[in-house]
C-alpha cells in the first residue's frame, strides 16, 4: 500500500539543513567537553528526523530532487556512524524508488535500512524496513519470501502501541495471501486491519481495505458478500470525495453484479463509473467501462448496442495509444460477429488481431484468439482447419502452465536463500544489540539550557503576536459593526421608500380607474347592446381588481399576512376560465372543469391569479395538447387544485426552475417576462400554501396549487 504525501514547494532550507548536518553535529560536541556521545547522537538523530519529514512531505512535487537530498542525508549519516539516522534515510529512499517502479534500487536501500535499523536496535524502523521488503518481494511475485518478511516485521511490532504500523502490516500481508490464492486468510487479515482503522476514522485506507475484501470474496464466488464490501468502499470514498477510486469501485461493483446475472444493476454501475471517468478525464477507465457495457449488452442479445459500445471503446483506446484496449475490443467484436453468424467477418477480425498479440507477447489473449478461430471454423463446417487452431490453443496453454511451474521453482529457491540470509542477520543483530546495550546515554546541560531559552523566547514572541492579533481583531470588529449599522439604516430607509411608492401608485391608479368604471357604467345604461362599451366596462373592473390585489399582495409581502374569506373553489375556477375563454377558443383548446360545487377554501380572492397563471401557461406552452383539465381534491390537511395539460412534458431539470423569477424554458413557444409563475408562487406562500409542477402521464404537465385549511401564511 503506497503512501500519499502533502505537496508543498521546495525551499532552500532543505539544502541548508543537509549541508550543515556535519557542522551541527560537531558544534554540539565542541560546545561542552562533558557532552557524551549519546547526547550528540540524539541531537543528530532528531535533526535528521525533522529533515527527513520535510523532504518526504515535499516529495510529491519533485521526487528526483527529494531522492538527491535523501541520498545526501544517507551518506552523511553513514559517515557519522549513526545507524538510526542511516536507517531513516534508507527506508525513505526505498519507498520513493518503489513508487517510481525502480525495484532494484528500492531493494538495495531496503536491505541497507534493515541492516542499519538492526544495528540501532530500533524496533519500529526494523518493522518498517521488513514491511517494505515484503512489499517489494510481493511485487516480484515472491510470495513466500514476502510472507517471511512480514513475519519478521511482526516480531518487532506491539499492536497496542504501533496500531497504524500493524494495520499496514496486516493489509500488505493480505495482499500477498490474495496473490497466492489464499483468499480466506487474506479476508481475515483485512478484516482485522479494518477493525483497527474504523477506530481511527481513516476513511481513505478503509476504502482500499474493503475493496480488497470485496475482490477476495468475488474470487471465492461469494458475490453477494463482495457487493456488500464494495458498497462499504464506495461509502468511505464518498466521505473522502475520492472520485478516482470511486470510478474503480463502481466498475468492480458492476462486474460483480454481472457475475450474479443482474445485468441492469451492472450497467447502472458501469454508467456511474463512466460518468466519473469522463469527469476526471481517465481514458483507460472510459474504454474499460464501454467494454464492460458491450459485454453486458451482448449477453442480453442486444448486438447493435454491444457493437456501439465496442466501437466506442476502440475509438478511445486508439485516441490515447492504448493498443491493448484496441486488440481486446476487436476480439470482442469478432465474438459478436460469430454470434450473429457473420463467420467471415469474425475470422477476418481474429486473423487481423492475432499477429499484433504475438508481437506484444500477450500469450493468454493469443490463446483466446486461437480458440475463437477454432470455433469459427467449426461453425463453418471446416473441421480440419478448426482442429489445427484447437491444437495451437492447447499447445499454448500447456506452455503457459509449464512457465507457471518454473516460476514456482524459482520462487522456492529464492525462499531458501532468503532463509539463510535471515539466519545470518539474526546472529549479527544479536551481537549488535549486545554492543548497543553497553553504551550509556545522557543529555548535556548546555543543550537543555539552549532548548529552555529558545522555548522561553518563542513563548514571549507568541504572547506579543497574540496581543497584536487581538487588538487588530477588535478594531476589525468595530469597523464591521459600524458598516453593519450603516447598511441596516439604509435598508430601513429603502423599505420605507418602497412602501410609500407602492401606496402612491395604488392610490393614484385607483382614482382614474374608478372614474373610467363610473363613466362606463353610465354609458352602459344608455347603450346596453354596445360590445365595445361592454369590453371597456369589464376591463375597468378588472383594472380595479388588479389594483386591489396588488395592495393585498403588498401587505402579505411586508406584514407576512393576508385577509381570508370562505370561497367556493369551482366559482374561483370558473372566474378564471371566463377571462381566458376567448384565448382557449383561439388556441383550439377545450377546458374541462371537474370540481365539487360545495368544495370551499379559506383564502383571499387574489388566489384566483394562480389559476389564471396556470391557464395562461397552458395556452402558451401546451396548445398542441388541445385540452386542459382543471380539478380539485380534498385531503387531510387541505385542498389541491390542479391544471393539467397534454403538451410536451417539462424536463426534470427545468421543473424546479420555472417558478423562479425571469426564468423561462428554452423550448417555450412564445416569449414573456418569466414573472407569472413566480407571482403565483408568492401568492400561494402568502396563503401558507405551495405550488409545484409534475408530469402528466403519458405526456404533458400538471400544475398544482395546495391550500391548507388553516390558511396561515409563511415566508
Amino acid at each position: 500500500m503506497r503512501r500519499h504525501f502533502r505537496r508543498f514547494v521546495y525551499r532552500p532550507s532543505h539544502y541548508v539543513f543537509i549541508v550543515l548536518l556535519p557542522l551541527l553535529f560537531t558544534q554540539c560536541g565542541d560546545t561542552d567537553s562533558s557532552a557524551s556521545d549519546e547526547d550528540k547522537t540524539d541531537v543528530f538523530l532528531q535533526t535528521c528526523e525533522r529533515i527527513n519529514s520535510r523532504i518526504r512531505a515535499s516529495s510529491a512535487s519533485d521526487r528526483s530532487r527529494a531522492i538527491t537530498l535523501l541520498q545526501r542525508g544517507f551518506h552523511i549519516a553513514d559517515s557519522m556512524h549513526n545507524p538510526a539516522a542511516k536507517a531513516l534515510f534508507a527506508q525513505s529512499l526505498g519507498v520513493l524508488y518503489f513508487e517510481l517502479d525502480r525495484f532494484d534500487s528500492a531493494q538495495q536501500y531496503c536491505d541497507s535500512a534493515i541492516h542499519a535499523a538492526t544495528t540501532s536496535a530500533n524496533d519500529e524502523r526494523i518493522a518498517g524496513a521488513y514491511i517494505l521488503r515484503g512489499i517489494l518481494l510481493n511485487e516480484h511475485v515472491k510470495t513466500d519470501s514476502a510472507l517471511a518478511a512480514f513475519r519478521m516485521a511482526e516480531q518487532h511490532i506491539d499492536p497496542s502501541c504501533d496500531t497504524l504500523l500493524y494495520t499496514k502490516l496486516l493489509s500488505n500481508r493480505a495482499n500477498t495471501l490474495s496473490r497466492r490464492g489464499n483468499y480466506a486468510a487474506s479476508i481475515e487479515a483485512n478484516l482485522e486491519a479494518a477493525k483497527l482503522l474504523e477506530q481511527m476514522n481513516m476513511h481513505a485506507t478503509l476504502a482500499v481495505i474493503y475493496d480488497n475484501i470485496a475482490s477476495d470474496n468475488s474470487s471465492l464466488g461469494e458475490n453477494e458478500l463482495a457487493i456488500r464490501f464494495y458498497k462499504r468502499a464506495i461509502s468511505h470514498n464518498l466521505k473522502e470525495n475520492d472520485l478516482q477510486h470511486l470510478t474503480t469501485n463502481f466498475a468492480n461493483l458492476g462486474v460483480t453484479y454481472k457475475l450474479l446475472g443482474k445485468l441492469d444493476s451492472a450497467r447502472e454501475c458501469y454508467f456511474l463509473s463512466l460518468s466519473l471517468a469522463e469527469q476526471l478525464d481517465l481514458p483507460g477507465s472510459q474504454a474499460q467501462n464501454y467494454h464492460n457495457l458491450a459485454n453486458s449488452y451482448r449477453i442480453d442479445g442486444d448486438f447493435n448496442l454491444a457493437e456501439q459500445m465496442y466501437q466506442r471503446s476502440i475509438q478511445i483506446s486508439e485516441d490515447n495509444g492504448m493498443q491493448y484496449g484496441v486488440l481486446l475490443n476487436s476480439m470482442g467484436l469478432a465474438g459478436l460477429r460469430m454470434l450473429e453468424g457473420k463467420y467471415d467477418e469474425a475470422e477476418h477480425l481474429y486473423r487481423n488481431v492475432l499477429p499484433k498479440l504475438v508481437a506484444q507477447g500477450l500469450l493468454h489473449e493469443q490463446s483466446m484468439a486461437y480458440k475463437g478461430l477454432s470455433r469459427v471454423q467449426e461453425k463453418r463446417g471446416q473441421y480440419a482447419s478448426a482442429l489445427r487452431w484447437q491444437k495451437k490453443f492447447h499447445a499454448l496453454n500447456d506452455s503457459l502452465q509449464k512457465a507457471s511451474a518454473g516460476s514456482k521453482i524459482r520462487e522456492l529457491q529464492s525462499i531458501s536463500i532468503a532463509a539463510e540470509r535471515e539466519a545470518e542477520n539474526a546472529e549479527l543483530r544479536s551481537e549488535l544489540t549486545l554492543h548497543q546495550m553497553t553504551i550509556a546515554r545522557q543529555r548535556t546541560l548546555v543543550i537543555g539550557i539552549s532548548i529552555f531559552t529558545i522555548a522561553a523566547l518563542a513563548f514571549i514572541g507568541f504572547l506579543v503576536a497574540a496581543r497584536r492579533r487581538r487588538m487588530s481583531a477588535l478594531a476589525m470588529l468595530e469597523e464591521q459593526k459600524r458598516i453593519t449599522e450603516q447598511k441596516s439604516e439604509q435598508l430601513t430607509q429603502s423599505n420605507a421608500i418602497k412602501e410609500l411608492l407602492l401606496d402612491i401608485i395604488t392610490h393614484d391608479l385607483s382614482n382614474p380607474a374608478g372614474t373610467i368604471r363610473n363613466a362606463a357604467t353610465l354609458l352602459k345604461d344608455e347603450k346596453q347592446q354596445d360590445e365595445l362599451l361592454d369590453i371597456v366596462y369589464r376591463s375597468s373592473g378588472r383594472l380595479i381588481d388588479i389594483i386591489e390585489n396588488a395592495r393585498t399582495l403588498s401587505h402579505a409581502t411586508v406584514f407576512d399576512s393576508i385577509p381570508h374569506e370562505t370561497l367556493f373553489v369551482k366559482a374561483l375556477v370558473e372566474r378564471a376560465y371566463e377571462e381566458y375563454e376567448a384565448q382557449l377558443k383561439r388556441a383550439g383548446m377545450e377546458c374541462e372543469i371537474d370540481i365539487d360545487p360545495r368544495l370551499t377554501v379559506e383564502a383571499n380572492p387574489v388566489i384566483v391569479e394562480v389559476i389564471k397563471n396556470y391557464l395562461s401557461n397552458a395556452i402558451r406552452h401546451a396548445s398542441e395538447g388541445r385540452r386542459v383539465v382543471i380539478d380539485a381534491v380534498r385531503h387531510a390537511t387541505g385542498v389541491d387544485i390542479s391544471v393539467a395539460d397534454f403538451g410536451k412534458t417539462i424536463p426534470d431539470a427545468d421543473r424546479d426552475l420555472i417558478f423562479k423569477r425571469s426564468i423561462q424554458r428554452a423550448h417555450a413557444a412564445t416569449h414573456g417576462h418569466g414573472l407569472g409563475l413566480a407571482i403565483a408562487e408568492r401568492i400561494a406562500h402568502a396563503h401558507g400554501g405551495e405550488v409545484w409542477a409534475e408530469p402528466n402521464e403519458p405526456h404533458g404537465n400538471r400544475f398544482v396549487l395546495r391550500l391548507p385549511f388553516n390558511g396561515k401564511a409563511f415566508r
